[in-house]
């Protein structure tokens, strides 16, 4: 018997095969993809262009909401899709490399990994030292697992932007959306400049900057 194919085109790009019994989720699921990647241009910029904590974590959110519909929707097809990009190994070895910075090592791994932290850290480079030695080779590992974090959400959304932009056309698409986005930002920026009261969107006092000097985004 010959099988029938139809599809069902999202919002942004692409079309997607889908089979009778689970057309309806996997179209919603499809939408879901593709306002997230719409929501990365146009929404998450707004919260200080992701540079504030909110933006971040407004940043993530969108990213991984947007992933996880995306694996929902392998998950109801008979054989899932994954294309491979050439790039997962780098992805890899990067997070690998990160992940090592905030572990706790022995000193001999940090004096190969690290040699300047014992002229840096030199009341921390013992575990004779008064406050003990330093564990570890970020010297802010705070801020360092907070960038790991941050770079798996840009990580995720570079695979899932690979799976999802298949065609020329849909690179047209996706590009017209971000020019969209571009021109949207300048004109908030002229907007905030010329009718702003000196907080971002009206509403985000920055302590340091303001809308009045020069015309900025929101960040």
């Amino acid at each position: 018997m010959k099988s029938h194919r139809a599809s069902i085109r999202g919002p942004l790009l692409g079309r997607l095969d889908d089979r009778p019994s689970a057309q309806v989720l996997e179209g919603w699921l499809l939408s879901v993809v593709d306002v997230g990647l719409i929501s990365v241009l146009f929404i998450a910029p707004l919260f200080m262009g992701g540079r504030h904590p909110a933006g971040k974590l407004v940043l993530a959110v969108i990213i991984w909401t947007t992933a996880i519909a995306w694996f929902a929707k392998q998950c109801l097809r008979q054989r899932a899709q994954w294309s491979w990009s050439g790039a997962e190994w780098i992805l890899l070895l990067s997070t690998v490399l990160v992940v090592i910075q905030v572990c706790p090592l022995p000193i001999a791994a940090r004096q190969v990994l690290s040699p300047a932290q014992a002229e840096l850290l030199p009341t921390w480079s013992t575990q004779q030292s008064l406050y003990g030695a330093w564990q570890y080779v970020s010297l802010t590992p705070e801020r360092t697992r907070q960038g790991l974090c941050l770079f798996l959400a840009y990580a995720a959304l570079f695979l899932i932007a690979y799976q999802r932009i298949r065609t020329v056309a849909d690179v047209e698409k996706l590009m017209r959306w971000i020019a969209l986005a571009v021109v949207g930002m300048a004109g908030l920026g002229l907007l905030q400049y010329l009718m702003g009261n000196g907080k971002f969107l009206w509403l985000y006092d920055h302590p340091t900057r303001s809308t009045h000097n020069v015309v900025k985004g929101s960040f």
